[in-house]
């Protein structure tokens, strides 16, 4: 992640205002975390093979759908939203 992040910096011409304003509510997904049990974790394993049909763990379709964080839906209580 951070690595993304300062590639992008030096690519904007080490534009602040494009990373605070544009790049990073775009991207702060990639910060997110959450704690989950043993159990949850094989839920969303399963969720995300389902999801994607695939193995491969970088793939767009499993990036955007884990952006989306939709391989969580099903797993616990947690309310969350996206916006777009």
């Amino acid at each position: 992640m951070g690595e993304l992040a300062v590639d992008t910096y030096i690519k904007s011409n080490y534009d602040v205002g494009f990373m605070l304003y544009e790049w990073l509510p775009k991207h702060l997904h990639l910060w997110t975390s959450i704690l989950v049990t043993k159990e949850e974790h094989s839920v969303i394993t399963s969720n995300t093979k389902k999801l994607t049909k695939s193995e491969n763990p970088n793939s767009e379709l499993e990036y955007n759908l884990k952006r989306n964080m939709e391989h969580y839906k099903g797993v616990s209580d947690i309310g969350f939203w996206v916006k777009e």
